[in-house]
């Protein structure tokens, strides 16, 4: 087992969202960290990818649908 710390990977810069690989292997963890109006431009993945709102909340836009999407709420998008 293994814990790993997310506070490790928060950085936020102005210029661009930064993005952090928490864990890396079977399963890829990455922390995206936002300022107000940033966008991040996801690519396509071979599957399926986990969000998670750890403060504040986001607009989440996949294909024809837009979510907001809050502290303690999942979002599961398809690959």
């Amino acid at each position: 087992m293994e814990t790993i710390s997310i506070s490790s990977g928060r950085k936020f810069s102005l210029g661009a969202v930064h993005e952090s690989v928490l864990i890396e292997g079977d399963v890829r963890v990455k922390l995206l960290c936002f300022e107000a109006g940033q966008r991040h431009h996801e690519n396509t993945y071979d599957s399926d990818g986990i969000y998670q709102v750890l403060e504040g909340e986001a607009l989440v836009r996949a294909a024809d649908q837009s979510l907001r999407l809050g502290k303690g709420k999942l979002l599961k998008v398809p690959a």
